[in-house]
């Protein structure tokens, strides 16, 4: 089946045209496509479409001729200059199987239409990730995914947007035909063949009120017949903070200036001083301690007599950074640090996948071990997860076929997520370490000494929206879990009467979570009443079966088809 793109345009041929607009949607929906990539054919330089999809392209000279329209997981355009241009992006037909999964079988890819995508083997090799949901970003059309703010945790996930305001919005999932209820980590992306995402309700029908949010169907790796083959995968990577940094005030200096004009205005205009005593009251308050409406933090050190900020609403150039103060009968300096390189690193990725397959006419299996160790961009955020999967199918006569699949999954997960709550937050004018009076940073048993500013380290407070530091937390806290699950399935389809088939399939789902959860009690709130532990655990149990009567006959050039299903679930949960 071949996909042709619509366009739409209008061309004005009566003047060169030197910029061009236009907007690109999708052909499945006609939604805006944002992202996407518009450029003269063999330029460099481009635009990209906004939030509704519109682009505007300058810098177009008599010589270019064609416009090159494209995005990931969609087929490349290119369409002759023109402007106010609408162009519709086709999903890439190599993406399309010629048999497509969907709800209780499969189904030619000719003779299907609804709305659907395929993500194959090919494409889930190249990529590094922990889900075998993570492979769809960027892949298809209309699906929305959003991750914990550094973070290992699970996937959220959107298909063709938000369904319900109060009821859940994460789509079905289903591995080999079977409703999954476990964790998406508990999959090892390196068993699985390929993905389906089926988007419509016509798609779906068959799952009910289940499908109403989506459908993604997974299914797993089986073996080829022939000799007995071995295949081992490693992969090495690195997590790195990708967020986009806008254009914030980073230098303590600029901020100190920012904070003086608001209150030099403010004691200008509400308190009616004059300018000269605006200036001097602007600067005695940057200094003042936080509950009396000043910064908290003073971080340079300036001259006797002189001002921190100038009558010009400038740093003043004598100023040093670095200010020496005394608590306690302690010295200290304060020297504000740079809290987002502090609380983050570029976390290591490893894992390792190794594989046994074979089989005749009449047997095949396959076995699968897999090892993944990945630490978050956060300190306090890791995993890793042991995982062992056996696919077998036995063809025991010419009409009858049974097959068998067990996996287990072994999985250590971490995972502290304050720290980018304040990293990209805090002004830059606060210290993340505690400073001797020398500037050297202060260590004790736990490391170095990191600055709760709650007023008890060095005397003085933070903000209150920047008060305690998730930056020690993140080290020494603990939000943990340890999982184990294991899944055992198992099929026998029957042939008889020519055209009917009956199929019967089982599916047993446990798993085992142990949580445990840690606030340290040696610094920040929890320190005088001694830290804080908890402990929690649940199991679950989940059980499907189905049995499903399929009639399939071929006359001529049509093909006639019905299937008769029923379907039980069980899923309980003991604390």
């Amino acid at each position: 089946m071949f996909l042709t793109a619509m366009l739409m345009c209008a061309i004005n041929m009566t003047a060169q045209l030197t910029s061009v607009s236009g907007t690109v949607l999708s052909a499945e929906d006609d939604e805006p496509i944002i992202g996407a990539s518009v450029r003269v054919k063999g330029h460099t330089h481009g635009a990209v479409t906004d939030a509704d999809g519109h682009f505007v392209l300058k810098g177009l000279t008599a010589a270019d001729k064609e416009i090159e329209i494209s995005f990931v997981g969609c087929q490349t355009q290119y369409l002759p200059v023109a402007d106010n241009m609408v162009v519709r992006l086709v999903p890439k037909a190599e993406s399309m199987d010629e048999v497509i999964v969907v709800a209780f079988g499969k189904q030619k890819r000719e003779s299907f239409t609804g709305s659907a995508s395929v993500v194959g083997a090919a494409q889930i090799e190249k990529q590094q990730v922990n889900t075998p949901l993570d492979v769809l970003k960027g892949h298809v059309t209309g699906v929305q995914m959003t991750d914990g703010t550094g973070v290992l945790g699970e996937p959220s996930m959107l298909v063709r947007g938000i369904s319900s305001i109060n009821a859940g919005t994460s789509p079905l999932i289903v591995v080999d035909g079977l409703p999954y209820n476990g964790y998406y980590n508990d999959i090892n992306t390196a068993d699985v063949a390929n993905i389906t995402v089926l988007k419509d309700a016509a798609s779906c029908a068959l799952y009910g009120a289940r499908g109403a949010n989506g459908v993604i169907l997974i299914t797993t790796k089986q073996a080829e017949r022939g000799n007995t083959r071995v295949t081992f995968d490693a992969k090495w990577g690195q997590n790195s903070d990708g967020r986009v940094r806008y254009n914030t005030i980073d230098d303590p200096g600029q901020y100190y200036e920012a904070a003086y004009l608001g209150y030099y205005n403010y004691y200008l205009n509400r308190m009616g001083q004059t300018k000269s005593g605006a200036h001097v009251s602007a600067n005695n308050m940057l200094g003042r301690p936080y509950t009396e409406g000043g910064l908290g933090y003073m971080v340079y050190t300036v001259p006797a007599g002189q001002f921190l900020i100038g009558e010009n609403g400038r740093l003043n150039p004598q100023a040093t950074l670095g200010n020496r103060i005394a608590h306690n009968g302690n010295f200290y300096t304060l020297v504000p640090d740079n809290w987002r390189k502090v609380g983050t690193r570029n976390g290591l990725r490893q894992e390792y996948n190794v594989s046994l397959s074979g089989g005749n006419e009449k047997f095949r299996f396959l076995a699968s071990l897999g090892y993944l160790d990945n630490e978050g961009i956060s300190y306090g955020s890791d995993m890793s997860r042991y995982s062992a999967r056996l696919k077998t199918e036995y063809q025991a006569y010419s009409w009858l076929r049974i097959g068998a699949n067990v996996g287990y999954n072994h999985q250590k997960s971490n995972n502290q997520g304050g720290v980018f709550g304040i990293v990209y937050q805090i002004a830059p004018i606060y210290p993340a370490y505690m400073r001797d009076g020398d500037g050297n940073i202060i260590k004790d048993i736990h490391g170095k000494r990191f600055d709760y500013g709650n007023g008890d380290d060095m005397g003085v407070i933070r903000p209150q929206d920047m008060n305690g530091n998730t930056l020690q937390d993140d080290r020494l806290n603990i939000s943990g879990n340890v999982s184990h699950s294991f899944n055992i399935s198992g099929y026998a389809t029957a042939d008889f009467l020519k055209y009917f088939s009956l199929t019967v399939n089982g599916n047993v789902y446990l798993t085992e979570n142990r949580m445990k959860d840690g606030i340290n009690p040696y610094y920040g709130y929890d320190k005088e009443r001694g830290g804080f532990v908890s402990t929690s655990m649940y199991k679950t149990a989940d059980t499907n079966w189905q049995q499903l009567l399929n009639y399939n006959q071929t006359i001529g050039h049509h093909n006639i088809s019905a299937m008769l299903g029923h379907e039980y679930s069980r899923s309980s949960q003991d604390h």
